[in-house]
């Protein structure tokens, strides 16, 4: 009976899946980043057309400058660019649409096939959920769901109820941005060290994977390399790329945790030095799972102060033979975006010197040279 019910479940979902996303409720719709607004200002083509909104929730819109918009409807942001474009233009007239909106999600973790994020669909219910995520990877007997929904209490489903009885009332409705965990009632122990929150022994519930062993640890600490994270299984070593697996949502590297693992959580050593004419010189973590160029890194250090030389910034390396080289950028056009030469990544232990404007700094140079060459600025 249950394998009926949950196959009718997965025919229903495929047949909703087809059915487009019907366009949002411009009147009670709030936007946020992402969204993209379709914005007509009468007789002034240059404050009309196209804009994507910003993972700062902001636009740079054309006469107004920046201007902040997630939270709002379309009507509030009309109101607000009127009140703006008013210092510049005589009765603005302005239309205001949500030309695309954003992709809205559901968070899907524990004993399910294939956990991570879902584009949610309207009207979807646990079924469908649990259908678009493949299905449940133990008994709906051993199953609850739990729903986690911002600002509301927790609601708990026993699967059973939904795919085996089919309750209609325990179908439960599931909204864009529900975390939902679909815990069994078995768990086994496993050992998370290295730089997490809380290392040590912790318990998650089976089926559940590394991404669920790091968040029962606490989550990393600031100086996590999760991108270079290991299992440590029967004397193998199984290579974990917790960087994509959380911060990606790649839940495809969610990979199952067994019983006594050690997961491993390494720290952070790739460092690159940024010395001269900067804000606040000196050495920076390249950051996890990121790389980092050269105008990237004199930003971080506080960026150029007004006498630099951006037209010829040195970055010094040593090569696997010991060897110093020095190349030379011109980051000030790479940063105007005329540049014929690629923003160039950096690597560990690399030093990027910006000279002062109409001094060579060659003393200052070598000073930074030799302490490459000797490590002296680089911990391990």
């Amino acid at each position: 009976m249950s394998r009926i019910f949950i196959a009718i479940a997965l025919l229903m979902t495929a047949c909703l899946g087809l059915a487009q996303t019907p366009a949002p409720d411009t009147d009670a719709y709030t936007v946020a980043a992402e969204d993209t607004l379709s914005i007509t200002t009468r007789d002034v083509p240059e404050a009309t057309g196209e804009f994507l909104i910003r993972q700062d929730g902001n636009i740079t819109f054309p006469i107004a400058g920046e201007i902040k918009v997630a939270g709002l409807t379309t009507a509030e942001i009309r109101v607000k660019l009127i009140s703006l474009l008013k210092k510049e233009i005589k009765d603005p007239d302005v239309t205001v649409n949500v030309k695309q909106a954003r992709v809205q999600r559901t968070y899907v973790f524990g004993s399910i096939a294939r956990p991570g994020i879902t584009d949610w669909k309207p009207k979807w219910r646990l079924t469908e959920l649990v259908a678009a995520a493949g299905g449940l990877t133990l008994p709906p007997e051993r199953v609850k769901a739990i729903i986690f929904r911002v600002g509301q209490p927790n609601v708990q489903v026993q699967m059973k109820s939904v795919l085996v009885d089919a309750v209609e009332a325990d179908n439960t409705i599931v909204l864009p941005g529900d975390t939902v965990n679909f815990q069994s009632d078995v768990s086994l122990r496993l050992n998370v060290i290295g730089e997490v929150k809380k290392p040590g022994v912790t318990t998650v519930l089976f089926g559940q994977g590394v991404v669920e062993a790091l968040s029962a640890a606490d989550g990393p600490t600031e100086m996590a390399r999760m991108s270079k994270a290991h299992i440590v299984r029967n004397g193998q070593d199984i290579p974990v790329n917790l960087y994509a697996a959380v911060s990606l949502g790649q839940s495809a590297l969610n990979i199952p945790v067994e019983e006594n693992d050690t997961l491993y959580v390494p720290k952070l050593v790739a460092q690159i030095s940024v010395f001269g004419s900067v804000g606040k010189p000196g050495p920076q973590i390249v950051p996890d799972g990121k790389e980092l160029t050269v105008s990237q890194a004199i930003s971080i250090a506080g960026g150029p102060v007004s006498e630099a030389k951006l037209d010829g910034v040195t970055v010094a390396r040593v090569g696997p033979d010991g060897k110093i080289t020095t190349t030379k950028h011109n980051v000030k056009a790479i940063l105007k975006g005329n540049s014929k030469e690629a923003d160039l990544v950096l690597q560990d232990k690399d030093i990027v010197y910006v000279a002062q404007s109409g001094k060579a700094g060659l003393r200052e140079l070598q000073s930074v040279v030799q302490f490459l060459l000797l490590g002296r600025n680089f911990t391990r």
